[in-house]
């Protein structure tokens, strides 16, 4: 072999079955490597001929939790647990996904953990969390977080076997299916029989549950090419239509843990007085910054006088007219402007329900009210720096005289 390319005979093994001891010994001797056993780690994914354990398998949870220990997460933002579970948990398991199926022991535990994780920046906790882990997993355009549910993209990622099985007759793989399983008939022929493997069982009963997605041998979508998210989009058909507050919510030019929020408040789902009391956790009903109603988030963010003073304020500051009576209906038909200053104006009623609750928090915890115009002034003065960071600067400078105004 070429010098760059040179194998470390001392970090090699040597794997062999259905060879004699004589050959084997022969082989071991030219290769100069060691003999090695099933299983064994490759890249601390498990190798083995036989069923995964749940031992085998447990190594993964613990990577994930060995994470969140190191990075010290409970003090993130739920916007930042929501880009770590994104970039980081998702990741760890689609790979594995890729190569075998995984447990369902264990994709309990890592759901469990990334649950846990997003709401409390913990890998235990016993509370109930603030949304269901179904309206998590859903799309954003659909209302949810667009977190990846480990069981579906497992199916997923092994359905890219039934794949190759329909549509790449000359992969060394499926030659060797050919041979053993299929001898010359359509994989959709394929049934579980009792003499199969573990692993071949369940590609079998995923090739079952995918096949009704397939016209011949070719998949409905992308031209008929397979794809693990398409495949994943089409297991969940239940993710709904598109809800009309998506763009509203997920503004760029909103910083990821107001966005987060604000998903929050128009699920309902905030922790105010009115949810506190059925939990046992309060017993005055009373809004925790006026004191004149009883707080719930249509109090809170509409009927409140601190809240409805900010709103006035912020409306004043933007040259825009609120309407109190269907803020909701409000913010999805809203037009004004250039789409630069439409997008502005979203962020910044983002922002400002944002600290309207931070206000409201303060005030339950420490007994001191903000300012209305302290509040209006950081919505506006975050919207203003998310800015700098995520629009062009074309953009910008044909704004300038009215950004300045603000």
């Amino acid at each position: 072999m070429a010098s760059g390319l040179a194998m470390n005979k001392t970090k090699s093994c040597l794997y062999a079955n259905g060879v004699g001891e004589q050959e084997l010994k022969r082989i071991l001797a030219v290769t100069g490597m060691s003999h090695g056993q099933l299983p064994f780690r490759y890249l601390g994914v498990p190798i083995s001929a036989k069923k995964l354990s749940v031992v085998d398998c447990s190594i993964l949870v613990n990577k994930i939790v060995d994470l969140i220990r190191a990075l010290g997460s409970r003090h993130l933002s739920y916007g930042g647990r929501l880009v770590l579970v994104w970039s980081v948990f998702s990741t760890l398991h689609s790979s594995w996904s890729r190569i075998f199926i995984i447990p369902k022991s264990i994709i309990k535990q890592i759901d469990d953990v990334c649950w846990n994780f997003l709401w409390k920046g913990i890998y235990l906790y016993s509370s109930p969390p603030l949304v269901a882990w179904d309206q998590v997993c859903k799309e954003k355009k659909c209302g949810g977080l667009s977190i990846v549910s480990a069981y579906e993209w497992n199916i997923e990622s092994v359905a890219k076997y039934v794949w190759w099985l329909a549509n790449k007759k000359d992969h060394l793989w499926v030659r060797w299916v050919n041979d053993v399983y299929l001898k010359g008939k359509s994989w959709r022929s394929l049934t579980v029989g009792p003499n199969m493997s573990w692993s071949w069982k369940r590609i079998c009963q995923v090739k079952e549950k995918m096949e009704s997605g397939y016209v011949g041998d070719w998949w409905v979508a992308l031209g008929g090419e397979y794809s693990v998210q398409k495949g994943y989009s089409w297991l969940r058909p239940g993710d709904g239509d598109p809800v009309s507050w998506r763009h509203f919510v997920w503004n760029r030019l909103a910083l990821p843990k107001q966005s987060f929020m604000s998903w929050i408040i128009v699920q309902n789902r905030l922790l105010t007085k009115c949810r506190m009391v059925h939990m046992g956790a309060v017993i005055d009903l009373n809004c925790a910054i006026c004191g004149n109603d009883i707080e719930d988030q249509q109090h809170l963010f509409f009927r409140c006088e601190f809240s409805s003073r900010c709103i006035t304020l912020l409306a004043q500051k933007l040259g825009i007219l609120f309407p109190f009576s269907s803020a909701r209906d409000w913010w999805m038909t809203y037009r004004f402007g250039s789409l630069f200053q439409k997008k502005f104006v979203r962020a910044a009623i983002v922002a400002l329900s944002y600290y309207i609750w931070r206000a409201r928090n303060y005030s339950f915890h420490e007994g001191v009210l903000w300012r209305p115009k302290m509040v209006v002034k950081k919505a506006i003065c975050d919207v203003i720096t998310r800015c700098t960071c995520k629009v062009s600067s074309c953009i910008v400078s044909r704004c300038k005289t009215w950004l300045e105004s603000l």
